[in-house]
């Protein structure tokens, strides 16, 4: 189930629906259309909640952090607001990892690209082999289901993997399989003593130990900066 006021909102999907109809009701495609928009409807709802409670935490340090000194810049934060926040920001990393690869095996059904694996990621992998330019290993040929993929798609989907979907993979699996992704935020404030709570993420997920983490970049789950 999914709401269309959501995508329509946030200028999502826009033209999935001429897609939708030109394809028999009978076909599998369907299916996949249902579950990519329902996926989709997850990740925006907890993106929303995960923005919307890490406002509220910053106004409840605010108040509560009234008289902290002023010369205090930084300071290390836990609340039941801030752990809602991380808990929305873990559901949307895993509800972005899912709709990755429904988005991909939708468009391998569309293009029909017989004997493609399901996941993007090595779709992917595969993909930039057949292509020109600094993507390309000079060392590997592409499996021969990368033809029936369209040059302009397979490039768009390169690009993505490359920009930031790689990096939303990485994320979601050290906070699945190595590390939860947060466990409290920085309240910070600025010269006018405006508080901000970020739950920040590591710099470097990939390296999978807790101990070698960084966060000199302040990297925000929640606002512009995060991965997307």
């Amino acid at each position: 189930m999914y709401h269309p006021d959501a995508f329509n909102s946030a200028g999502l999907f826009q033209n999935l629906g001429g897609w939708i109809r030109s394809t028999p009701a009978e076909s599998k495609l369907h299916f996949y259309f249902s579950a990519l928009l329902q996926r989709a409807h997850h990740a925006l709802f907890h993106i929303a909640e995960s923005e919307r409670l890490q406002v509220v935490a910053g106004a409840q340090f605010a108040s509560s952090l009234a008289d902290v000194p002023v010369n205090v810049i930084e300071l290390r934060g836990a609340s039941p607001v801030v752990s809602a926040t991380i808990i929305h920001i873990t559901a949307a990393l895993a509800a972005i990892r899912i709709l990755q690869d429904d988005v991909w095996q939708l468009l391998r059904e569309r293009s029909g690209a017989r004997n493609a694996p399901n996941s993007i990621r090595n779709a992917v992998d595969a993909l930039s082999a057949g292509l020109v330019g600094p993507t390309r290993s000079a060392s590997r040929r592409p499996p021969a289901w990368c033809t029936a993929v369209p040059t302009p798609l397979a490039a768009s989907l390169v690009e993505y993997w490359s920009v930031s979907g790689g990096r939303v993979a990485t994320y979601r699996d050290m906070d699945q399989h190595h590390n939860v992704i947060a466990t409290g935020c920085f309240v910070t404030f600025d010269a006018g003593r405006t508080v901000a709570a970020t739950v920040v993420l590591p710099d470097n997920p990939e390296v999978k130990s807790v101990a070698k983490y960084r966060y000199s970049q302040r990297i925000d789950g929640v606002g512009p900066h995060a991965p997307s």
